[in-house]
């Protein structure tokens, strides 16, 4: 009898290691993404339209969808090709046109 019960206790305890260990990959892999994530943010400008960015927040990367038509409005945060310093201060006030 007391040899079954050292067979549980040490199967149990096997189970417990088991999962320990498994947890702490698990938080390592994610602990590594977090990491790769924050280093690799997506940024205007370096070429490619990232996952957050859109053609109406990084016209550098993203382009247009297609069969989208565009009109520029005055207020949307873009000095876009027509408006101006003077027909739209909010947007061109010290900005200059997005190419």
């Amino acid at each position: 009898m007391k040899s079954y019960n050292n067979m549980v206790k040490n199967k149990r305890r096997r189970n417990i290691l088991i999962v320990a260990i498994s947890l702490i990959l698990v938080l390592t892999i994610l602990s590594f993404s977090v990491i790769y994530i924050i280093d690799s943010a997506p940024l205007c400008g370096n070429g490619k339209c990232d996952i957050i960015e859109s053609w109406k927040n990084c016209r550098k990367d993203c382009t247009l969808p297609p069969g989208t038509i565009y009109k520029s409005e005055c207020g949307d945060g873009v000095c876009d090709f027509g408006e101006t310093k003077t027909a739209c201060p909010i947007d061109c006030g010290s900005v200059s046109f997005i190419e």
